[in-house]
């Protein structure tokens, strides 16, 4: 009898994984962590990945980002070397490009200049 029971637990794991497996091929959305009981709408996205309502899929977020919009995966913080600063840079209109150590601020009316290019004194 209890040979007949771990038979039939094993067949609903192996029915189990293999209907994930064709829900995942069927709705090619490999980034979707948590699907709805039928399999047919992604709940919750995998980490660093963010739901794009155009495609009906959840999207990577850019390998630059420390932190990220959850709504868009815009980037909010940099990791170092990217963004507004060499280190802890924001986001750049929610993108992060390698940051620019030749970056000279550009407002006329500032004598010095301190860190992510914010005006310490005018003249």
């Amino acid at each position: 009898m209890l040979k007949y029971g771990i038979l039939a637990i094993l067949s609903l794991l192996c029915l189990t994984v293999h209907s994930e497996t064709i829900r995942v091929l069927q709705y090619n959305d490999t980034l979707c962590a948590k699907w709805n009981t039928d399999g047919s709408v992604c709940l919750q996205c995998a980490y660093r990945a963010f739901f794009y309502p155009i495609t009906n899929s959840c999207e990577n977020v850019s390998p630059e980002c420390q932190t990220w919009n959850l709504g868009d995966g815009s980037c909010i913080t940099c990791y170092d070397g990217y963004g507004d600063a060499l280190t802890n840079g924001n986001a750049i209109n929610g993108q992060c490009p390698a940051f620019n150590t030749s970056y000279v601020p550009s407002d006329p009316n500032c004598r010095s200049f301190i860190e992510r290019g914010n005006c310490d004194e005018c003249f």
